[in-house]
Parts: structure tokens; sequence; C-alpha cells
């Protein structure tokens, strides 16, 4: 999904359940299609840099010996630099 499936020029959706070439995603709004593929990209990096808890919206458990960690603030949907920026330190 992230990586732009349901977009206008992606791939689309095939539906599982139909015999033809049917795109179970073709009622969306391409609004609603730019707002999962955003939401879908913005979950990864919610996994990507061990953030799972914000996605599920849960608080964090931690695991054995990740106690002395320093929190990394979450990536941001609006700033990308953010994201970058994170992972280079």
């Amino acid at each position: 999904m992230s990586c732009g499936l349901l977009l206008p020029d992606g791939l689309g959706l095939r539906d599982p359940c139909e015999r033809g070439e049917v795109d179970a995603a073709a009622s969306l709004t391409e609004q609603q299609r730019d707002d999962l593929t955003r939401s879908a990209q913005t979950f990864l990096r919610y996994m990507q840099f061990d953030k799972v808890h914000l996605m599920l919206d849960m608080e964090k458990i931690v695991r054995p010996g990740e106690e002395d960690k320093e929190e990394v603030e979450a990536p941001s949907e609006s700033t990308p630099e953010k994201v970058a920026a994170t992972s280079e330190s």
C-alpha cells in the first residue's frame, strides 16, 4: 500500500473474490486513495523506527535491556526530513 498501489497510476488492488480483473478500490475517490497511501507510508515509518505502539495507540512495551536507550521522537507525517535526520543519528 505504501508504494502507491492505490494511486491513479498504480497497479490497483485486485479483488480476490471476483473472477475477472476487478479493482477492489475502484469506488474510492482520488483523495481517499491518497489518504490511504499516506497513512500506509506513515505506519511504515513507525515500524522502521520501532514506534509500532504509536500506530496501535498503546504504551510502548520495553524489552529487557532497553531501559537505558534514549527515546527518539516519532517521525511526523508532515516532515519527512525528520525521518531522514533521525535515521542518520
